[in-house]
C-alpha cells in the first residue's frame, strides 16, 4: 500500500494527474513476464510442483486463485496469493485515488472512508472466523478464508496508503512523528 500510494501521490503532486496509463504499463512489465513464466513452467512441467493439485490456469491468468482456494486440492504455487492481492490493489486503488482527487474529498470524508474500510475488513473476517472455527477447526480454513482473500488485506493496504499520504501531503507531520 505504501509503495504504490507513494508513487501515485508524488506523480500527482508533480504533474497534476496520476498517470494511470504509465502506472499500469510499468506494473505490468515488472510483474507479468516473470509471473507468466512461473505459471507456464508449473503447468508444462508438473514435476516442478511442490504439491499435488493446482488451481485452474484461468484463476492464475485472472489473478483470482487466492479467492476460494482449497489447499487440499490446489496447493501448488499457493504463494501466488500475494500477487493476486497486489494485482487487485493495482487495479482498484489508482482509479479510486483519481476519482477521489477529482471530487476534492475533505479530510473528514477521507477519514470516514478509511474507518469504513477498516470496519468492513473486520466485518468480513469476523463472521468467517466465527463460522469456520465453530464447524471445521482442523482444516486450513484460517489460511483459505481469512489470510489469502484480498478483502482480508484491505485494512493493511490502507495503513500503507495513509502513511504514504502523510509522508507526501503532510511532510512536517511525517518528520515530527518519525
Amino acid at each position: 500500500g505504501f509503495l504504490i500510494a507513494d508513487q501515485l501521490f508524488r506523480h500527482h503532486d508533480r504533474s497534476g494527474s496520476f498517470g494511470l496509463g504509465t502506472f499500469y504499463a510499468r506494473r505490468a512489465m515488472r510483474i507479468l513476464p516473470a509471473y507468466a513464466v512461473m505459471v507456464l513452467l508449473y503447468f508444462l512441467f508438473p514435476v516442478l510442483q511442490e504439491r499435488d493439485g493446482i488451481a485452474p490456469p484461468w484463476k492464475f491468468a485472472s489473478f483470482t486463485m487466492n479467492l476460494g482456494l482449497d489447499l487440499r486440492t490446489q496447493g501448488t504455487f499457493s504463494h501466488a496469493w500475494s500477487l493476486c492481492v497486489e494485482e487487485h490493489f493495482y487495479h482498484v486503488f489508482p482509479l479510486l485515488a483519481a476519482g477521489l482527487a477529482r471530487r476534492e474529498v475533505s479530510a473528514r470524508q477521507m477519514l470516514a472512508l478509511c474507518i469504513t474500510v477498516v470496519l468492513l475488513g473486520i466485518a468480513a473476517r469476523g463472521p468467517t472466523w466465527l463460522h469456520w472455527a465453530a464447524i471445521d477447526p482442523p482444516r486450513n480454513w484460517f489460511i483459505e478464508q481469512i489470510y489469502y482473500p484480498t478483502w482480508a488485506r484491505l485494512d493493511g493496504l490502507l495503513m500503507g496508503v495513509l502513511l504514504a499520504a502523510l509522508q507526501v501531503h503532510r511532510p512536517q507531520w511525517w518528520q515530527r512523528w518519525q
